[in-house]
């Protein structure tokens, strides 16, 4: 095992190995056996009768897999029905039996191509990510500014509306104040009117108390000259028939 995983790191890939710096059973080495599936790329399974045998590489088998992580499985030792665990039998395998320095090269260039994918993966994801983060950056300014200009519109038709609504109060206002004016110009003309008739009536009621006793008055003086020249008159040719009267008696 320790020429593979020297070989594999002289070859840049980077390798954790469950019992360099654990005790193997310890509750923490559990742990960090979980930790380190869910944390690589792939899963290398040494095959020989002991690991077959061994409760721990089945369990870490079953949680690869139940964690999604390609599994290459290396023959090291024994032969396939004494190595080869049931959930690996589908597996394609790479045997270092034979040819170990030929069977490591396929394990490199294997793990290469699947390093490589999984890094093309990460990079689609990535720029998948950037592409998606982009669009949502670019969607929530376009929304910003569908809302910047919803608001602005909606404040222009307020102060629009506010703006028609004042000049109709004004011009209500104004309507108020003329219909008002009008009504106290109305009410003040006929005040003047009846303050006037009033006013010539009482001139008129004046002349008739002033003048029409005088005219009376001078009537009656009138009728009187007229009456005393009458009588005057009469008395006067009585006087000169009784005065004639006399003198013819004589």
């Amino acid at each position: 095992m320790q020429r593979i995983v020297k070989f594999l790191r002289k070859q840049g890939i980077n390798v954790w190995v469950d019992n360099e710096k654990l005790v193997p059973g310890t509750p923490i080495w559990e742990e960090e056996i979980e930790k380190a599936i869910v944390n690589a790329g792939s899963i290398v399974v040494l095959l020989s009768p002991d690991s077959k045998k061994s409760p721990w590489v089945r369990r870490e088998i079953g949680y690869a897999e139940d964690n999604g992580k390609r599994i290459f499985p290396i023959l090291i030792a024994g032969d396939e029905k004494n190595t080869i665990p049931i959930r690996l039998t589908t597996h394609q395998r790479i045997d270092l039996r034979q040819n170990e320095e030929l069977g490591l090269k396929s394990l490199n260039i294997a793990l290469s191509l699947h390093i490589e994918n999984l890094e093309a993966q990460e990079r689609r994801a990535r720029e998948e990510t950037e592409r998606l983060a982009h669009e949502k950056a670019e969607q929530e300014a376009a929304e910003k500014a569908s809302k910047e200009k919803a608001e602005r519109e909606a404040a222009e038709k307020a102060a629009k509306e506010k703006a028609e609504r004042e000049v109709a109060e004004k011009a209500a206002r104004e309507k108020v104040e003329r219909a008002a004016a009008e009504k106290a110009a109305k009410e003040k003309a006929e005040r003047d009117a009846t303050y006037k008739d009033s006013q010539n009536q009482v001139k008129q009621e004046e002349v008739i108390t002033t003048f029409y006793p005088r005219w009376v008055n001078v009537f009656w003086i009138a009728v009187g000259w007229a009456l005393g020249s009458v009588i005057f008159s009469v008395i006067g040719n009585t006087i000169d028939i009784t005065i004639l009267t006399a003198v013819d008696l004589e």
